[in-house]
Formats: structure tokens, C-alpha cells, sequence
């Protein structure tokens, strides 16, 4: 019987759980916010966890596009005299890519904003978060440790770049069914 306590003569509702979707909860509340109706996906389910909509989106091309510019610059001034010119150059294959998927990040939010159930955006967008994190991630340590075996992952870094872009195939059937 949860929810419910036993009186001496009659039986009291105690409120609800914070997350729960019943009436005058938080999560009812953020649903009523979201239009959403009862029954339908919440954000606290685990299909919902992993969703982005367009202003989420938006927010992470911000910070990708900055931490883009941040390292080009870094490479450009800060790492020009220090490092070997092969090094460098790695660097600045990174700092590039970065900033290419950061813009394509950016395109993910637009179309968010304008499709905001499609699921394949969504997917696409992960992918390229992923495959600017790892793909350029990489890029970076290796050319400030000099250790080359985080050149070994960083194809996998270029898969997700690569996925990220075929998933903007689905994306687009998705939008034109609506």
C-alpha cells in the first residue's frame, strides 16, 4: 500500500514520490511543461535519458565551437615554438576537425529546433560529440605527449565522425515522412 497510511478512522494520501509521474510531482510537471500526455515517454524513463532537443544541442555546438577555437589558437601560438613541426601538424588535424564538427554540431541544433522527435538527429549529434572527443582527443595527446600509440584510437574517433554523417541520411527520410 504504498502511498497510503492507516488512521483511526479513515486513510490519508501521503504525497507523491519527487520523481514519479503522479499528479503534482516534479516529473508531472516537467510532462506538463513538455506537452507531454500521461503514458507518453518521460524524461525520467530510459528512453528519455540519452534525448536532446534543439537548444541542448545548440549549447553543445557553443562549447565545442569554443574549446575548437581554444585549441586552435593554443596550437597556433602557445605550441609553435615547442613543438616538433610533425607534432604540430597532428595538432592542428585535430584542432581542425574539431572545429568542422563543431559546425556540424551546430547544423544538428538547427534541425532539432525544426524536427524535435527526430530521433536520427539525435544520433547523429552523439556521434559527432563522440567522434570529436575521441578523434580529436587523441590527436591532441599525441602530439603533446609525444606517445604514439593514442594514434591508435583515433580512428575510431573517425568512425563516429564518419556515423555521425550517415546518420544525417535517416534524419533527412525521417523529416520528409513528417
Amino acid at each position: 500500500m504504498a502511498g497510503l497510511t492507516a488512521t483511526a478512522n479513515a486513510t490519508e494520501r501521503v504525497p507523491p514520490a519527487p520523481y514519479s509521474s503522479e499528479k503534482g510531482s516534479r516529473w508531472a510537471i516537467v510532462e506538463q511543461r513538455a506537452g507531454m500526455r500521461r503514458g507518453e515517454e518521460s524524461p525520467g524513463s530510459a528512453c528519455y535519458s540519452r534525448r536532446m532537443n534543439g537548444p541542448r544541442w545548440l549549447g553543445v555546438a557553443g562549447v565545442a565551437g569554443a574549446t575548437g577555437v581554444i585549441a586552435g589558437a593554443f596550437g597556433a601560438h602557445a605550441l609553435k615554438e615547442t613543438l616538433e613541426p610533425d607534432l604540430l601538424a597532428i595538432f592542428d588535424t585535430g584542432a581542425r576537425y574539431h572545429l568542422i564538427h563543431a559546425v556540424a554540431l551546430l547544423g544538428v541544433a538547427l534541425l532539432a529546433l525544426r524536427d524535435p522527435g527526430n530521433v536520427w538527429l539525435n544520433r547523429a549529434g552523439w556521434a559527432f560529440l563522440l567522434g570529436v572527443g575521441v578523434f580529436s582527443g587523441s590527436l591532441y595527446l599525441l602530439a603533446l605527449t609525444g606517445v604514439r600509440t593514442f594514434g591508435g584510437i583515433t580512428p575510431f574517433g573517425g568512425a563516429a565522425l564518419i556515423l555521425g554523417w550517415v546518420m544525417l541520411v535517416p534524419a533527412a527520410r525521417e523529416a520528409d515522412s513528417d
